[in-house]
């Protein structure tokens, strides 16, 4: 998958020329409230190198694609998704948007795209994600897109040294397929 296209984004695969704006989404800390405490340079510099690399389902890498509106060229944010399991044909998604581009519906149209990769090109059985239990945007955009909350999952994940609850999500490709 080079490339696709919605009705408003253009979905590619990142180039070096990239760096700056993947740096300042893996940066900044409004983006990453929900995620993770932002990591040094020197991480997200190696993050990128690797989501640079040719892709393969099996290596358990993200499969990193930059987001950009088609009308204005300008970088919207990163969605993808990265394998769980290659024999129960499992992965999980996730996005980040600029905190400018948030609120027009951009997450759930590149997560549809990315769904539809999921369910048919790459003939997953099932899509998972998780969200931090305050990320009400995240959390609608996964119910939009017909993703069923299917735990909690206490104390899941450290920002800034305090613990946070996620809510597990899960889509399976039958599913989807009646969207």
């Amino acid at each position: 998958m080079h490339y696709g296209l919605t009705k408003r984004l253009k979905l590619r695969y990142l180039v070096k020329q990239d760096w700056s704006f993947f740096f300042d989404l893996h940066s900044s800390v409004e983006v990453n409230r929900y995620v993770r405490t932002p990591e040094t340079a020197e991480q997200i510099a190696n993050k990128f190198n690797r989501c640079c690399l040719p892709w393969q389902f099996e290596s358990g890498e993200w499969l990193a694609l930059l987001i950009e509106e088609i009308d204005s060229g300008l970088p919207v944010g990163i969605t993808g998704l990265r394998a769980i399991s290659d024999e129960l044909a499992q992965a999980e998604v996730g996005y980040l948007l600029s905190p400018q581009m948030q609120g027009k519906g951009y997450a759930t149209e590149s997560l549809r795209f990315v769904l539809d990769y999921c369910f048919k090109i790459l003939k997953l059985h099932k899509v998972t994600a998780l969200t931090d239990i305050n990320n009400l945007a995240s959390a609608n955009v996964l119910i939009k897109t017909g993703f069923i909350k299917e735990g909690l999952l206490r104390d899941n994940n450290q920002i800034d040294q305090q613990w946070h609850d996620d809510y597990f999500w899960g889509l399976l490709e039958h599913e989807y397929q009646t969207q």
